[in-house]
């Protein structure tokens, strides 16, 4: 794991190390510049005058010349110099370390035996005591990677960042990814949403402290396609994850793959589905919050087939958003609300 944090002038000159794993990376009163083999990019990067911060994939300077990811986010007249790699191999990320989350996640409380499945219930939460005890010192770290995170005035970046799972808020992924399009105009993009069927049952049956972990672990699984810049992702609602990425069957695959892991290894009794739609953007004049609903639209449409992951928005789909609009227009029901006709779901999408 690498994780280097530092408050610099405008200049590049490091004035307080606040994190530094392995330690003694470039200390107080060197040029953060020294760090990396790509100095000029990193140059233009802390000249630049970025709202909400920026972030760049650069080589550093120590054993292995490890790629890395690089934020810089302006704070008043100085810049935050964030550098860190995550191996997602671990059996629990380290990602919650790099989170600038306030949130306590509640404890997970053991479940009461019930019914001729009580020593699979057993079995079961072993394995969510462990996900607790490395979660705990997880925890720890964090809480020290916090405290110097509000001495150096960072916290503005905590209103952009859902609580729970470290991702981008909604408001500031639609704004962000309505920037990413403007400035990629030639790129072919996506928007990928992702849904967690019957994620309720869980909160219900099993209490709201695991059905946050379980909300933070897919937070995981899906940083997966964040390869570079542009892909953001959003967790919008309580079970939605957004996603804007460029469009390459590849990168579908691989979630895919990923998800399959996720779902055939996670510690719940009870069958877990995960469904996600695909709208593939050819017209920028819509809204992107209208882009997301239309991709949570194709997710919705594979509710409940259990043979099916990935669902692309269609004309089909299209057609009845466009009778359900007309139907609340002038008949004043909401949309959904009876006497449409039922639209089959889409077929797979790459």
């Amino acid at each position: 794991m690498i994780v280097y944090m530092a408050l610099c002038s405008r200049e590049g000159v490091v004035k307080r190390v606040l994190r530094s794993i392995p330690t003694g990376i470039v200390n107080e009163g060197r040029d953060v510049r020294e760090l990396f083999h790509e100095r000029e990019e990193l140059d233009g990067l802390l000249k630049q005058d970025h709202e909400y911060g920026a972030s760049f994939r650069l080589r550093m300077k120590i054993q292995g010349d490890p790629l890395v990811f690089v934020t810089v986010k302006p704070i008043n007249r100085q810049l935050i110099v964030f550098a860190y790699d995550v191996e997602p191999s671990e059996p629990l990320t380290q990602l919650m370390e790099l989170s600038l989350s306030l949130l306590d996640i509640t404890e997970v409380d053991g479940q009461d035996p019930y019914g001729s499945g009580y020593y699979e219930i057993q079995k079961l939460n072993s394995q969510l005591i462990n996900y607790q005890r490395t979660l705990a010192k997880a925890n720890c770290r964090l809480q020290g990677l916090l405290e110097e995170a509000r001495q150096a005035r960072s916290t503005i970046d905590l209103l952009e960042r859902d609580m729970l799972t470290g991702l981008l808020t909604e408001k500031i992924f639609y704004d962000r990814a309505s920037c990413l399009l403007e400035m990629h105009p030639d790129q072919e993009f996506d928007i990928l949403a992702v849904d967690i069927e019957q994620f309720k049952i869980v909160n219900d049956v099993f209490g709201t402290g695991r059905g946050d972990r379980l909300l933070m672990d897919l937070a995981v699984c899906l940083l997966t396609i964040q390869t570079d810049s542009r892909t953001l992702i959003t967790r919008a609602r309580a079970d939605t994850f957004f996603a804007i990425l460029p469009r390459r069957k590849e990168t579908y695959e691989a979630l895919d793959a990923s998800m399959g892991r996720f779902l055939e290894s996670y510690p719940l009794p009870m069958r877990l589905q995960i469904k996600a739609g695909i709208y593939r953007i050819d017209s920028r004049d819509l809204e992107v919050a209208r882009m997301c609903d239309r991709a949570l639209m194709a997710a919705s449409s594979i509710k409940r087939n259990y043979g099916q992951r990935f669902a692309l928005y269609n004309h089909a789909m299209h057609e009845k958003l466009m009778v359900e609009q007309e139907d609340y227009q002038h008949h004043g029901k909401l949309p959904g609300a009876g006497g449409l006709r039922r639209v089959p779901a889409a077929k797979g999408g790459g």
